[in-house]
């Protein structure tokens, strides 16, 4: 059986992130996962799967600032993402060992 996909718009779906739907979330993280993972394996993180399921989450709690943002959704999304990544990558430079 076919799961039927969220007809929301990626704005609709961050606005509703924001009112802590995790059915938004599910369907956002469904349609950037794989995006969000080519950032990790880019950045050359050590758990790329859990680098995008931490920024997921870190998404999750931020996604009010979406509405006073004049970036479009697909943008925000990735580019929050990519900071995601880059945050780790310093940190996991500055991490001995």
């Amino acid at each position: 059986m076919t799961e039927l996909q969220d007809p929301r718009t990626d704005d609709v779906l961050l606005h509703a992130i924001a009112q802590q739907d995790t059915a938004a979330l599910a369907e956002l993280y469904r349609r950037y996962a794989g995006r969000g993972l080519s950032l990790a394996y880019q950045h050359h993180l050590p758990d790329p799967r859990q680098a995008i399921e931490d920024a997921f989450a870190v998404l999750f709690q931020t996604a009010q600032g979406f509405s006073r943002s004049s970036l479009p959704a697909e943008v925000w999304t990735l580019g929050m993402m990519y900071r995601h990544c880059v945050a780790l990558t310093a940190s996991t430079a500055r991490t001995p060992g």
